[in-house]
């Protein structure tokens, strides 16, 4: 019993010390892509769109729009507190991912930023907030395979309020949800809701 126990303590160990590790290396992947990104800021700041964030000359939804003037007082310049807040959601994706899903999922977060770069390229990925709503809906899908309901709907309601078009799923979320745990849904919508 002894050496069984012994054994198992020493397994689990281990899966907890691969499991940091992972969480460790795509943590620096995304801390290489804020790098990255901000030694680029100036180019970015020249991208169309970062001058519409800055200048909030546009209509969008209320939780974007809270976004641009909240990262406007900051005491940086717009395109460095928007490279700052994008990694800051990817590593808050992360850590999410690591903790509440999966970790066979924690290298998924740093290769959707790496593919958005490479298929989109580095100023179209990191200078529209259709990254934040990505990352959102990612999340939406991931906690909605792990039974998250509550945590699915609300993702999906903040994904609605950067832009209105994700709220389309809503109804397809609350469908494919069992009826036992549409209450979880209904609960998270509103308070997705009450953040935006």
């Amino acid at each position: 019993k002894e050496r069984c126990s012994k054994y198992a303590i020493i397994e689990t160990i281990s899966e907890c010390s691969k499991m940091k590790t992972h969480l460790s290396r795509a943590g620096l992947l995304i801390l290489a892509i804020i790098v990255t990104a901000l030694l680029q800021a100036d180019t970015l700041a020249a991208v169309q769109d970062i001058r519409v964030y800055q200048e909030m000359n546009g209509v969008y939804p209320p939780l974007a729009t809270l976004l641009f003037f909240l990262i406007n007082t900051l005491p940086s310049t717009f395109a460095e507190g928007w490279i700052l807040f994008l990694g800051l959601a990817l590593l808050l994706t992360l850590f999410y991912t690591h903790k509440y899903l999966d970790e066979k999922n924690t290298y998924a977060v740093p290769a959707i930023a790496i593919l958005s770069i490479f298929l989109l390229g580095f100023q179209i990925t990191m200078a529209r907030y259709d990254v934040l709503i990505l990352l959102l809906l990612f999340l939406t899908w991931k906690a909605f395979e792990k039974k998250r309901f509550r945590d699915s709907a609300i993702f999906l309601t903040l994904a609605g309020g950067l832009k209105l078009l994700p709220l389309i799923a809503l109804p397809i979320l609350w469908q494919s949800t069992p009826k036992k745990n549409r209450a979880a849904i209904l609960h998270g919508f509103l308070i997705g809701l009450g953040i935006t």
